[in-house]
């Protein structure tokens, strides 16, 4: 019973792939030949780059068919298939490059003689006239080959059956695979599903002498072969830029490793490699850095790091650094810092023209589901910046690191924006929406 919006029977999928696996060349000619040839014969024919595999639901489809590479192995393992110039296919089928001679070969009391005999008969006188031959192999013990085109010394073309019980082998989809071109991969493909439809009829091919160029008009012909030769262009353009997608995801995963790892640490560290980030990010601004962790002798308390802008003559901050996987900022790390600043005084006689609290809380939470530091504790910050405090959430920071790289905030109205900057630093999205 057919249902409303179902598509016409046989559905065919074709997945386009390389006519000359060892040159790479496309395989327009050969993919155009097949289209003409099944267009007549089937309900519905999609062709496709092996890189649209992943958005095909298999259900929709009758059988499957293509030409160079590899067929999916969810395609094969649950649709009956037809493979022409197959590569390898895992670890249990393989090709390899020998000479011989052509010949037909089918296993006895076998239906393949009936089904491809007539087929495969000009296909040897052709095969014959050339030395050099592809031969396929089955090299694990759970398949084997049945052979229905063989050379001297190994097949070129049969059906992969799995070893074991005749009701699980014969459960499986069937899968017939040739690894050398064949001159009219249609009719096989005809042949094919006329053998296919004796289980599930259909699978059987249509009749429709009205698209048979034989019977079509010269215009018919053109257009027909205009179609063929779009359809064509249109696979190799999806495959083109499937393998440029592949490229740049692989880009993609290269630098998220090295410089993109290095911006999230600032979202995902604490401790000494948080400092390490934050120090970094710092100095992408313009700030002149110091380490005081590097510098310190005995337990003597010092703050994370100190700053200097070199075109503020008088101007050094100090900085603390936070971490917290669980929780927010503490009011104990800003009485903390107020320590530090008396010792920096202690120490150079003067106190520090401001003091910044760098902080990465929660990191237990996506950056977005991260709250604002001290949004519930506000007048202890409105105390920190009475003495000339900024709290920087590592996110702002981020945020402006990357503007600055971007080139949309220049190093000097970054540095001039943190140091003219009190309370509690938040990044302006509106003013800087492409940052």
């Amino acid at each position: 019973m057919a249902l409303i919006g179902e598509l016409p029977r046989p559905r065919v999928l074709v997945i386009s792939g390389r006519a000359n696996i060892s040159r790479g060349e496309p395989n327009r000619a050969v993919l155009n030949s097949l289209e003409a040839e099944l267009r007549p014969i089937v309900g519905t024919l999609k062709t496709i780059a092996p890189s649209e595999f992943g958005s095909i639901n298999m259900d929709e489809w009758d059988a499957v068919t293509g030409i160079g590479g590899t067929p999916p192995a969810s395609a094969r393992s649950t649709t009956p298939t037809i493979w022409f110039e197959c590569g390898n296919i895992g670890h249990f089928l393989s090709s390899e490059r020998i000479v011989g001679r052509a010949m037909e070969e089918f296993p006895a009391d076998s239906a393949l003689a009936d089904d491809f005999g007539e087929l495969a008969q000009p296909e040897i006188l052709r095969l014959s006239k050339t030395s050099i031959k592809t031969i396929v192999h089955v090299s694990m013990t759970a398949f084997h080959l049945d052979p229905f085109l063989s050379a001297a010394v190994g097949p070129l073309a049969g059906v992969v059956r799995r070893a074991g019980s005749e009701d699980r082998a014969s459960a499986e989809p069937e899968f017939i695979v040739f690894v050398e071109p064949v001159e009219a991969p249609g009719k096989w493909v005809k042949a094919a599903l006329h053998r296919w439809s004796r289980e599930s009829p259909d699978l059987k091919p249509i009749f429709d002498w009205s698209a048979d160029p034989d019977w079509m008009s010269p215009e018919e012909i053109q257009a027909d072969a205009r179609l063929s030769e779009l359809r064509a262009d249109h696979a190799q353009l999806v495959d083109k830029f499937g393998v440029e997608e592949k490229q740049l995801e692989v880009d993609l995963a290269a630098i998220r490793t090295s410089t993109g790892a290095s911006w999230r640490g600032l979202l995902t560290t604490q401790g000494d490699t948080l400092v390490q980030h934050v120090i970094e990010a710092l100095d992408e601004l313009g700030f002149g850095v110091r380490d005081m962790d590097a510098e310190r002798s005995g337990s003597t308390l010092l703050e994370d790091l100190r700053l200097d802008v070199p075109s503020f003559e008088a101007w050094e901050c100090i900085v603390e650094v936070r971490g917290y996987g669980r929780g927010g900022a503490k009011t104990g790390d800003l009485i903390r810092l107020e320590r530090m600043a008396q010792l920096f005084e202690n120490e150079t006689g003067r106190p520090p023209e401001a003091r910044w609290y760098i902080i990465n809380q929660n990191l237990d939470k996506s950056p977005v589901d991260r709250p604002v530091p001290f949004a519930t504790n506000r007048e202890d910050v409105d105390l920190f910046a009475e003495v000339n405090g900024l709290v920087i959430d590592t996110r702002e920071l981020l945020r402006l690191r990357r503007a600055v790289a971007n080139g949309n905030v220049t190093k000097a109205d970054a540095v001039n924006l943190l140091v003219q900057t009190s309370g509690i630093y938040q990044f302006d999205n509106d003013q800087n929406p492409d940052a």
